[in-house]
């Protein structure tokens, strides 16, 4: 079935709506948008459910089954994108878009506006889809507020989560995650002439940071290194 949707114009479109963190929201009107498009061009049935993360800030869930933990497909797509840069904002807040020798160039159009615009176009050409679960998740570039609060509710069973992250158009069957230390780190003064009465916290840093290296040496992936 030929496609009746621009992914290029619907890029274009996703890039404008602001979904970074600023006064006032982050990733609400996004989150519109993408419940608006899928309520008109969405042929099949569907349940939508909003998982908020705070007053404001939610997560889109998107089903064709009645529990979405023991979906046999899902998609996953985050909604925010990093703080723009300088030239990046137009005067009124809105993100610039500019198509510049067949490239698209904004705020987000790789990471990931273009991976929403492409699910959304192939998913419009679903016809009845069963078991099928599609989210949008908050605060990917932040503190992953939106994924700590969708996996503490739900159990995923899935066989198979495709995520449309940018990666040069070629599958990858895996990414690499995060490992965070949090310190604190203290010295004590002493005189200069008596400099072992003292804790020097810089070769303290130095030495811990050994050990975080030895810790996390522990991790690897056959593929991922």
């Amino acid at each position: 079935m030929q496609n009746e949707f621009n992914p290029v114009e619907i890029t274009k479109t996703l890039i404008s709506i602001p979904s970074y963190p600023r006064e006032g929201g982050a990733e609400e009107d996004i989150a519109s948008y993408i419940e608006k498009f899928a309520k008109e061009n969405f042929s099949f049935k569907y349940s939508v459910r909003r998982q908020f993360i705070d007053d404001k800030r939610y997560n889109l869930i998107l089903t064709t089954s009645s529990d979405p933990e023991n979906s046999s497909l899902i998609f996953c797509c985050h909604m925010d994108t990093v703080l723009p840069a300088v030239g990046q904002i137009s005067d009124d807040g809105t993100p610039m878009v500019e198509e510049d020798g067949g490239k698209i160039k904004g705020l987000g159009s790789v990471d990931m506006k273009g991976g929403i615009a492409a699910l959304l176009c192939s998913v419009s050409e679903f016809s009845n889809p069963k078991g099928l679960t599609v989210i949008f998740y908050c605060d990917e570039e932040g503190g992953f507020a939106g994924m700590k609060k969708l996996l503490k509710d739900y159990k995923f069973k899935a066989p198979l989560c495709i995520f449309t992250e940018p990666t040069d158009l070629r599958i990858a069957n895996g990414c690499r995650g995060l490992i965070e230390y949090t310190a604190y780190i203290y010295g004590s003064t002493a005189h200069a002439a008596v400099a072992s009465e003292g804790l020097n916290a810089i070769k303290v840093a130095s030495d811990a940071f050994m050990v975080f290296e030895r810790d996390i040496s522990v991790y690897k992936h056959p593929n991922l290194g």
